[in-house]
Parts: C-alpha cells; sequence; structure tokens
C-alpha cells in the first residue's frame, strides 16, 4: 500500500468534519474543498475540490437533522424520566394517604366504641334513676316496714348489679 502526500484522515467522519470545518470558517480559496473520498492507494480519506458545494450543505444538513433527532430522543427519554418519577411520587403520596386513611378509620372505630360505652353508661344512669324514684315512690305510699326492708334489698342489689 502506497502513502498519498495529500492530508489524511482515519475515517469519513473525520473528513467531512475537517470539510464542514473549512467550508463554514471561511477559510476557502478560490478551489477549495467540498467533498471527501476514500484513496485507492493508501486506504484512507482525503479531500477533493472536484465536486459541488452542494454536497456541504447536505452534510451540515444532514448533521443538523442528526442533532435534532438526538435531542427529540432525549427529549423523549428525560419525558420519560420526569414521567417515571411524577408516577413515583403519586404512588408514594397515595401510599401515603392509605396510611392515613387506616388510622383514620382506626381512630374512627375506637371513638364508635367509646360512644357505645358512654351510651350504655347513659341507659345504666337512667335506670339507676327510675329505681331510685321507684323507691321513694313506694317509701312514700308504702307504710310497711317488712316491704320496705325487702324493696331496700332489691335496690341494693340493682344497683350493684349496674355498677358492675
Amino acid at each position: 500500500m502506497e502513502l498519498c502526500n495529500k492530508t489524511s484522515f482515519s475515517d469519513q467522519k473525520t473528513a467531512q468534519e475537517h470539510l464542514m470545518r473549512i467550508f463554514f470558517e471561511k477559510r476557502r480559496k478560490e478551489f477549495s474543498p467540498n467533498r471527501e473520498y476514500l484513496c485507492p492507494k493508501c486506504d484512507t480519506w482525503h479531500l477533493s475540490s472536484n465536486g459541488t458545494i452542494d454536497y456541504v450543505y447536505n452534510l451540515k444538513i444532514k448533521e443538523l437533522q442528526d442533532k435534532i433527532e438526538d435531542f427529540s430522543s432525549n427529549r423523549k427519554v428525560v419525558s420519560q424520566n420526569k414521567t417515571q418519577s411524577l408516577s413515583r411520587i403519586i404512588k408514594n403520596d397515595l401510599k401515603a394517604i392509605e396510611k392515613r386513611d387506616k388510622i383514620r378509620d382506626r381512630t374512627m372505630e375506637s371513638l364508635q366504641e367509646k360512644i357505645r360505652t358512654y351510651k350504655s353508661i347513659m341507659q345504666n344512669l337512667r335506670a339507676k334513676e327510675t329505681i331510685v324514684d321507684s323507691f321513694f315512690t313506694l317509701l312514700s305510699t308504702e307504710k310497711d316496714i317488712d316491704v320496705l326492708k325487702g324493696l331496700n334489698k332489691y335496690i341494693s342489689s340493682k344497683i350493684i348489679d349496674i355498677e358492675r
């Protein structure tokens, strides 16, 4: 394989980048390079002024299109990452809400149990009042001491039962 005296580039992409840099940096001369080619002698890439300027413009257009495509795909990835992050945040918030709901439900059950207990106590107090009222009613109408003693025992036993 022979070596050329021309500037050599290891691959086509490097040659294209150098070509565009020359073209767009206004370092052009009357015969500036406007395309790259693979040399059959040395098997490396060179620049040539045989070609059209449109080739360089098309290369730049392709480069810009590739950048736009990369940007779009990166934007999609970022969007997916944001969606996943939001999804995780929402899931965590839902778990926290479920936990608060369970605590609230347990608290409500506890409060309802207390309410039932208080209602029962109130009923017992009303029953005690009824027994005491009945006792005093009987006491005022009955004159028999034996009857009063029996009622006293009965009422005392009921009050003890209710207090339990």
